[in-house]
């Protein structure tokens, strides 16, 4: 095993990289001790790296590493430009001191970072006016007047696909070999959360589209109008987002607000549907989802979508506050959409919703669902 000179890390003796922090195992530089006055960005670069780790929010990450290109190495700005798909283009993705309307391609023939991508080599430049790759373009993109830059490449599985830029360096002493490590470091942390939010978000299309399927096979059952599911989705995660849900619960809701009716593929029908058997479709879809990990925080939505304030609901004729936040928005939404299809009166369905607050229905969740029913319907 071999330890990260950065962060400790125990590392594979074949690895070439650290998988925590991304420094180079090999790396011919110092690491700076702590207590020792070129530690700070030794530390940053460390909390960089649990921050990657914990987020998969790639914009966030991307202007993180804007900032940290900047600190690490006590320059006045930095940025991020990464490969499009077919490397014709590099495009900023970081930064957020951009003056112009709109993030546009840099030009494939010219200036430094280009270089810096085609060649995967770092450029470390004093004067950039001494330099005739330098072309001007990121300064007027930036409004900023650069006088020195250090730009190195970002790999991931040993293509090239993006360039990380430190400009201007705040000392007359101009960018140093610590410098240049730091960067690489950094670059080499980017990689793996670049690498890491595009599976996540991969594997989110594609759970996405199973959850489609699914709602579509549901309606397939014509126990349920068509685009029944979608509607109680779109105005529960509207109510809820009103509320100033946490991302967790409002991703939770989503998923249990369409797939609440998930039980009826369970029920076969013969003939006329029986009530009682049909009752059964919130237990049936609990446990459907009970075993999936993405899905398992919505077994109690769905299962108690049809209680009630009162105690009249089902299956287990919960009461008030023992019934899961998340199921009694449900519950009014999915009310107001079946009165909706009975009677099709929309102000009817809205009177009988309004008139069961406190009773059938949680008031807060009503209150909130008649300031936006007549936006919904529009």
């Amino acid at each position: 095993m071999i330890n990260c000179k950065l962060c400790r890390n125990k590392c594979e003796d074949n690895a070439n990289y650290c998988e925590q922090c991304g420094l180079k195992l090999d790396s011919p530089y110092e690491i700076y001790e702590s207590g020792s006055a070129e530690y700070e960005p030794t530390e940053e670069l460390f909390e960089l790296s649990k921050i990657f780790s914990s987020s998969l929010d790639l914009h966030m990450l991307l202007r993180k590493v804007d900032e940290s290109a900047a600190s690490i190495t006590n320059a006045e700005a930095g940025l991020i430009m990464l490969l499009d798909a077919d490397k014709k283009n590099l495009r900023f993705r970081g930064s957020h001191d951009i003056k112009t309307t709109t993030v546009r391609p840099f030009p494939v023939n010219e200036g430094i970072p280009w270089w810096v991508a085609q060649h995967g080599l770092p450029a470390r430049i004093p004067d950039v006016n001494q330099d005739v790759r330098y072309t001007g373009v990121i300064d007027r993109l930036l409004d900023i007047e650069t006088e020195n830059l250090l730009c190195v490449p970002v790999y991931q599985e040993n293509e090239v696909i993006g360039i990380i830029q430190a400009c201007n360096k705040k000392d007359e002493n101009g960018f140093i070999d610590q410098d240049e490590q730091m960067l690489s470091v950094l670059a080499n942390q980017t990689a793996v959360a670049i690498k890491n939010a595009k599976l996540a978000t991969e594997q989110r299309d594609f759970f996405t589209h199973v959850i489609e399927i699914l709602v579509r096979a549901v309606e397939s059952t014509l126990l349920v109008p068509e685009g029944h599911c979608w509607k109680v989705a779109k105005l529960s995660t509207a109510i809820d987002r009103e509320l100033g849900a946490k991302e967790k619960q409002f991703q939770d809701l989503y998923y249990a607000a369409a797939l609440h009716d998930l039980g009826f593929l369970l029920i076969r029908q013969n003939g006329n549907p029986n009530k009682e058997k049909l009752k059964q479709h919130p237990i049936l879809g609990a446990n459907m989802v009970s075993d999936i990990n993405l899905l398992s925080s919505t077994k109690p939505i769905i299962l108690h979508h049809h209680e009630f304030m009162n105690g009249s609901g089902y299956p287990n004729g919960l009461k008030g506050e023992e019934i899961p936040f998340n199921a009694r928005i449900i519950a009014v939404v999915e009310a107001y959409e079946s009165a909706v299809a009975e009677n099709n009166s929309l102000d009817s369905a809205r009177s009988y919703i309004e008139e069961n607050a406190g009773i059938l229905f949680d008031s807060t969740v009503v209150e909130v669902f008649l300031d936006l029913i007549d936006f919904y319907e529009d």
